[in-house]
């Protein structure tokens, strides 16, 4: 498929609506960050001692991006995987290769979370609990879209982790302050009002 630059340029036009949107379904109006679906893994995830992250596409590359930042809010390390990385016998970046590291882990005791583009992801359904990130449909420049999206989607989720780690209290309200201001920031970067 051919894309012109008027499809790209709609793309990012869309894209601090969709920051929007994303950072107001989880953050409140006092601060506090929900994940539907995730309050009864929270516990179980908070005392983990080792985040591993496996991913495909953009959200790998998001997850690349800001695993320094997990790690340092987190006090935990935390690993950025492919499914072919993780498991020997993943042929190449497909859904059924990271279907199938995900059932190993989950036979193993691992609480599986999922952030998809999609309700009703294949790798969704195999999961504890799934963050949908409605990046839309594929177009030229989506993968700057997903990885913008993925990387916020994991920024609010490391913050939700840390809300009860008081010595992060004055970083998780400056970056929470930061994600607010980011659709206007990203309008101004592209230039797309």
């Amino acid at each position: 498929m051919h894309y012109t630059l008027d499809d790209t340029r709609q793309q990012l036009n869309e894209l601090p609506v969709l920051v929007e949107k994303l950072v107001h379904a989880h953050v409140n109006s006092d601060g506090a960050i929900i994940f539907n679906g995730l309050k009864k893994y929270l516990n179980q995830i908070r005392q983990c001692g080792h985040m591993t992250i496996i991913g495909k596409k953009a959200c790998y590359r998001s997850a690349l991006g800001i695993v320094l930042f997990l790690k340092e809010l987190l006090s935990i390390p935390v690993t950025v995987l492919l499914p072919l990385d993780f498991r020997y016998g993943a042929i190449k970046h497909l859904t059924t290769d990271a279907e199938s590291v995900l059932r190993y882990c989950k036979e193993r005791g691992a609480v599986i979370l999922a952030m998809t583009n999609n309700e009703s992801s294949r790798i969704a359904c195999g999961t504890h609990c799934d963050f949908v990130v409605n990046i839309g449909a594929e177009k030229s420049c989506s993968n700057v879209k997903a990885y913008i999206l993925y990387s916020i989607e994991l920024i609010l989720f490391d913050l939700n982790l840390c809300e009860d780690m008081i010595r992060q209290d004055r970083r998780r309200e400056l970056l929470l302050d930061e994600l607010r201001q980011c659709p206007d920031l990203i309008r101004r970067l592209f230039k797309c009002d």
